[in-house]
């Protein structure tokens, strides 16, 4: 049974689309700004009037979409959740709250799931057009990629300035994912011309975690397109590609001195080839376990009830867990945190299932965008409690897996099956 879209789908002018974009986007939008003028020894004024924006936009969203008994339900769950969490569990409340001005407030984990990543969840879990999302997504990412390249050369190459590299690199994920899968189905240049340049500063960066999540997805992508369509061009670049990988490999230690050599003229120093050259604090690839000496302890803390939302970092020093199985143990414990691991899992499998099958582009895309940051960047980074894309992709996930199941009225008013014999 394969997946179809209908060409008409019910839409309400863009509205959620966009409304989800710019909850998603405007965070963004107001790093790489605020990243631009530092470089130039500017404070960003815009950044509370974008912040205020967002929440506004996704208060938005969630009148929109609370309405629709899934959304309903999802939020019933999710907030009764944290209220039970923080009840049981106080001493969360001082991490996941930050009330020494209202700038800090509203920039603290705990408001922001509460009024970001949540309504964001929601608006992705009652259905959308994913044709004019995706769309929408390539025009906010073309702008959004344009500023990353601006922010990161003028840090790394022009004024040669320290800055968070992985912060910003891993922000750009997404956009440069969809947009070079959008660019490879839709022949447009200009959407892989930017990612291209952003894997390589990404690369140059040394944001393992951000380019393992690339080729990843790049696997899953040409998996998808060779499922679909099998085709001798399509041999030939996957054998020039092992072929490019293999002469790489083999010559890695000259390739690595050279990259090395030649960032180092610009005044840029790599953390990535600084690890395998041995130099620095890292002091060479083996002696690279700060995850571990982070994780490991942290294991011995599961216990039957968990500690609650942000329990982890009681134990870190307000540092997360870089891991979302483990973070989910520590703040539901052994039963309850088992059951949403083996939830997420399921879903995560059922959206495997739906882009290798949906003849839509644009969800195939979504989706594997989706997957690849869920399962390669928070399982060795970042937390789902303080990153908007995670539940952006998570409702999408969700979502995806009622288009497969025909499960509501709702969808069975946008989507139509057909079997194939």
């Amino acid at each position: 049974m394969r997946v179809y879209i209908k060409e008409q789908v019910i839409n309400f002018k863009n509205q959620k689309e966009n409304l989800i974009m710019l909850v998603f986007g405007l965070q963004t939008f107001n790093a790489y700004l605020s990243t631009i003028l530092d470089s130039f020894g500017q404070i960003n004024i815009f950044a509370p009037t974008l912040l205020a924006f967002s929440y506004f936009f996704a208060l938005c969203g969630f009148f929109l979409t609370i309405r629709k008994k899934r959304s309903f339900i999802a939020a019933f769950v999710l907030y009764s959740i944290m209220i039970f969490s923080f009840l049981f569990h106080e001493s969360t409340l001082g991490v996941a709250f930050n009330m020494k001005s209202l700038k800090d407030a509203f920039l603290s984990d705990g408001i922001m799931l509460i009024g970001l990543h949540i309504p964001i969840f929601l608006m992705c879990l009652s259905g959308f057009n994913e044709k004019n999302l995706i769309e929408i997504m390539i025009k906010y990412g073309k702008v959004l990629i344009s500023l990353f390249i601006l922010a990161f050369s003028l840090k790394a190459f022009i004024f040669h300035q320290t800055f968070d590299y992985m912060n910003i690199t891993y922000g750009i994920l997404p956009y440069v994912m969809i947009c070079f899968g959008y660019g490879l189905t839709r022949r447009d240049f200009l959407s892989i011309l930017l990612s291209v340049i952003s894997i390589g500063l990404i690369l140059v960066g040394g944001s393992r975690g951000a380019a393992f999540t690339c080729i990843v997805y790049f696997a899953l992508l040409y998996i998808a397109r060779k499922h679909k369509k099998l085709t001798i061009k399509s041999f030939l670049i996957f054998f020039l590609s092992i072929g490019t990988i293999f002469v790489l490999i083999l010559n890695i230690n000259l390739v690595i001195i050279w990259l090395s050599s030649t960032l180092e003229k610009f005044g840029f120093s790599s953390r990535t080839l600084n690890l395998y050259l041995g130099v620095g604090y890292e002091q060479g690839l083996l002696r690279y376990s700060d995850r571990s000496e982070l994780q490991l302890p942290l294991i011995k803390q599961i216990n039957f009830f968990g500690h609650g939302l942000f329990g982890d970092r009681l134990f870190l020093s307000g540092a997360y867990a870089h891991n979302i199985l483990l973070e989910v143990l520590i703040n539901f414990g052994y039963i309850v945190g088992t059951l949403i691991c083996i939830l997420f899992i399921t879903y995560v499998i059922k959206s495997f299932k739906v882009a290798f099958k949906t003849s839509s582009d644009s969800i195939a895309i979504l989706l594997l965008t989706g997957i690849s940051l869920i399962c390669v960047k928070y399982m060795f980074s970042s937390s789902y409690l303080h990153a908007t894309e995670f539940w952006l992709f998570s409702g999408l996930m969700i979502w995806s897996s009622y288009i497969k199941g025909q499960k509501s009225s709702f969808m069975k008013d946008l989507f139509y099956f057909k079997d194939r014999r």
